[in-house]
């Protein structure tokens, strides 16, 4: 089973705020999230990677 972040996880990782993340996420522009019974978010350890990727600049 891939790895499975939290939203506060995932914008230390990247070094946002969670303001930022929620205005991504109003923007569609946030990775793939999974929604638990809890209604809390998960991002996959991979759906981040890809996310991250196609964000490269050359």
């Amino acid at each position: 089973m891939d790895e499975l972040f939290t939203v506060e996880e995932v914008c230390r990782r990247l070094g946002v705020s969670a303001d930022t993340w929620y205005k991504w996420r109003a923007r569609r522009m946030t990775p793939r999230l999974i929604r638990l019974p809890n209604g809390s978010y998960r991002v996959r350890a991979a759906d981040l990677a890809a996310w991250l990727a196609a964000r490269e600049a050359s």
